[in-house]
């Protein structure tokens, strides 16, 4: 059903999902700069802590569990989250 529902619950799924991005793309940010030994052991666990949020996530909306397309998304942009703030430190040295 794509009803008008169905798409302001999309919306707000959305608006929740870019400021939980930009809110681990910022504190990826900092950690780099303060503490990239720290970064590089924490980077893995936000990638994993990502992909289980969106699995219970989905299971609390009732659909079925993360499939590998959605898998390789979320294993794609918590990795570019999580790393692109380092390879700005790298290129800005």
């Amino acid at each position: 059903d794509a009803g008008p529902l169905a798409w302001l619950r999309f919306a707000g799924e959305l608006v929740i999902a870019l400021a939980a991005g930009v809110g681990v793309f910022f504190a990826a940010t900092l950690l780099w700069e303060m503490a990239p030994y720290l970064a590089l052991l924490l980077v893995p666990v936000a990638v994993t802590g990502l992909v289980a949020a969106v699995g219970v996530w989905r299971t609390r909306q009732g659909q079925g569990p993360v499939g590998p397309r959605l898998l390789a998304g979320l294993v794609l942009a918590g990795t570019l989250l999580t790393i692109v703030p380092a390879a700005q430190l790298l290129a800005a040295s």
